[in-house]
């Protein structure tokens, strides 16, 4: 199943106006399937190889035009994922604290719901509960703040995100 930020009510990554730029993930490659802007972001879940984990969208405004990122060093980035824990009873939002030892208080962090289904969770409740992210990064960790932009949740998610 393939997530879209530009799905939800208010993507949590859409770049300047409405119809600017947004992140999404999913499996396999964005080329000829991902309808996007140009300066779009895909995070690949299901990465063939190192190389293969995010594509830029560089030309065109339907669902060609994708380019494999091919960044170096100091502009690359993999995916994690971490799996949070709303509890019960049910919130509309919470912050969590996420230890990840790449994480410098300079860091560049983004995060979006997973498309997959946490432990002990559907994936179709997935696509009922939209979850927005911010980060912010510190030493070592970083804060996530998550807000659900369709009333309240409880349980648990997958979250992917990237640090740069």
């Amino acid at each position: 199943m393939r997530r879209f930020l530009s799905d939800l009510v208010a993507p949590l990554f859409r770049l300047g106006s409405d119809t600017g730029p947004t992140v999404s993930s999913g499996s396999g490659s964005p080329e000829g399937v991902v309808t996007a802007p140009p300066g779009s972001i895909y995070l690949r879940e299901d990465p063939a190889g190192a190389s293969t984990t995010h594509y830029k969208k560089v030309s065109g405004t339907g669902n060609t035009g994708w380019q494999l990122s091919t960044a170096g060093a100091s502009g690359s980035f993999t995916i994690a994922e971490v799996e949070i824990d709303f509890d019960v009873p049910a919130v509309a939002s919470k912050t969590f604290v996420i230890t990840d030892g790449s994480v410098s208080p300079s860091s560049k962090i983004m995060a979006v719901q997973s498309g997959k289904a946490a432990i002990e969770r559907f994936a179709d409740e997935n696509d009922m509960d939209k979850i927005v992210f911010a980060a912010n990064p510190g030493s070592g960790q970083f804060t996530l703040w998550a807000q659900c932009l369709t009333g309240k949740v409880s349980g648990k998610y997958l979250v992917h995100y990237i640090v740069q």
